[in-house]
């Protein structure tokens, strides 16, 4: 599987909030950031943007964070279940 597949489908539908207070939604390749008047689309590689984000939430929970906008975007390694394995 591709890099790039395995972040849409594990990241797909989460909540990001940037260091702004402004709110969005991961639609990879797009952020969809939310306004008062709507959503911008935001290309999420694009380097202002992924520098821009504080943290990535799956509901109440914080699966990655960082510092400052010059810090690396850490996990915190909660949020995503592991994948187990069905006995037959």
């Amino acid at each position: 599987m591709h890099y790039n597949q395995c972040i849409s489908n594990y990241f797909n539908g989460k909540k990001i909030v940037f260091f702004d207070g402004l709110t969005g939604k991961i639609e990879y390749p797009y952020v969809m950031i939310k306004h008062k008047d709507g959503y911008e689309p935001s290309l999420l590689e694009s380097m202002n943007t992924f520098k821009d984000i504080r943290s990535i939430e799956n509901g109440r929970t914080v699966i990655a964070t960082r510092i400052n906008s010059k810090a690396n975007l850490l996990t915190t390694g909660k949020g995503i279940n592991k994948y187990k394995y069905k006995r037959k």
